[in-house]
């Protein structure tokens, strides 16, 4: 009878166990894998992915990015791959991160979303989402300061344009950015100390300010001359010989006063440049990603973990009939072999939920 009765108890705990499994592999969590290309940590807030269904966006966590690229949680803790429950990877058809305020806790992403990516096969590669191709950057600068006559200052201004005796051209060779969430600013970088010289949507435009500049009419084209009105810590009129030329892409309404992350055009003015004189901007690629998306064998790992359990089971049974321990009256009922079994189904179930 001992031994029947171990069987059954056997028996009983595997096909409920069996009928209980499928439960944890379905409740099993989305696990997302992101690699970064060239992000740098965020201007303000904090960095949150996003994977969209049809049902909408599903946040994948918050994180931060520290100087050396590594991604960590907002309290410092290293993070190897997001989990999000209750979504398929088959489901997802894109990626979205974007760039969330502090103390950010709503559940749609910010208006401000600098990568973005289709999802095809579980696998997303992520780009810069301005709303149109961005491809090879290209530009020059030239010092002068035509807002203030010839020969006076000439080193105090920067300007983005191609100079000519019969007319000046754009020196810019950038997508026209009219119509997107996102606009260019032009910068220049002196003693530490960042300067905007103005937005602009396209190349061959003024841009929308000119605080520096003297009373004299500017060419229409972006640039600014820094006669007056200094910022906190310089003196204007500006030497900009050795400072840095940035083209910068910023959100339109970016409340952060320095540079965004995106600088697709930067250039050390020369120490020794030469006033109306043409000089080269780097192109600097924009960061990038990859997403990958996938589920975890739930169903084999917790078949393996409860064969072996199940193994070392049957070895203490069999010892307790060696014993005795299993005759007759000793034998668990029915009611108890259920409830054994379903708290160890609901614990598989718990650790599938909060891995």
């Amino acid at each position: 009878m001992a031994r029947t009765a171990r069987k059954s108890i056997l028996a009983a705990t595997a096909a409920l166990a069996l009928l209980l499994a499928p439960l944890a592999t379905a409740q099993d969590a989305l696990r997302v894998e992101v690699a970064f290309d060239g992000l740098a940590p965020p201007p303000y807030g904090h960095y949150e992915g996003w994977v969209v269904t049809a049902d909408g966006p599903a946040s994948t966590g918050k994180f931060l990015v520290a100087d050396d690229g590594a991604l960590t949680d907002l309290d410092g803790a290293p993070v190897e791959a997001f989990y999000v429950d209750g979504v398929l990877a088959s489901d997802v058809t894109r990626f979205v991160l974007s760039l969330e305020p502090e103390g950010d806790d709503d559940a749609v992403p910010a208006a401000v979303k600098p990568l973005a990516g289709d999802v095809a096969d579980g696998r997303a590669e992520l780009e810069a989402d301005l709303g149109v191709p961005f491809g090879d950057a290209s530009g020059t600068y030239i010092l002068a300061t035509p807002t203030d006559g010839p020969g006076t200052n000439e080193e105090a201004g920067i300007w983005f344009l191609v100079p000519d005796a019969t007319g000046h051209s754009a020196s810019l060779d950038l997508p026209d950015l009219t119509g997107t969430d996102w606009v260019y600013e032009g910068w220049v970088v002196l003693d530490g100390v960042p300067v905007a010289t103005g937005r602009f949507d396209h190349p061959d435009q003024a841009d929308d300010a000119d605080p520096h500049s003297g009373d004299l009419d500017a060419p229409p084209f972006p640039g600014e001359d820094l006669l007056r009105d200094a910022p906190d810590g310089l003196t204007f009129p500006a030497d900009l010989r050795g400072a840095v030329a940035v083209v910068s892409i910023e959100p339109r309404d970016d409340p952060d006063p320095a540079p965004f992350l995106f600088k697709p055009l930067v250039g050390n003015v020369p120490a020794d440049a030469q006033a109306a004189t043409s000089y080269a901007l780097e192109a600097v690629p924009l960061a990038s990603g990859t997403v990958v998306l996938g589920h975890e064998d739930a169903m084999e790992k917790d078949g393996d973990a409860m064969d072996g359990a199940m193994d070392k089971d049957g070895d203490a049974m069999d010892a307790m009939d060696k014993d005795g321990a299993m005759d007759g009256e000793d034998v668990p009922g029915p009611g108890v072999l259920v409830l054994l079994a379903a708290v160890g189904a609901a614990l598989v179930l718990a650790r599938r939920r909060n891995r």
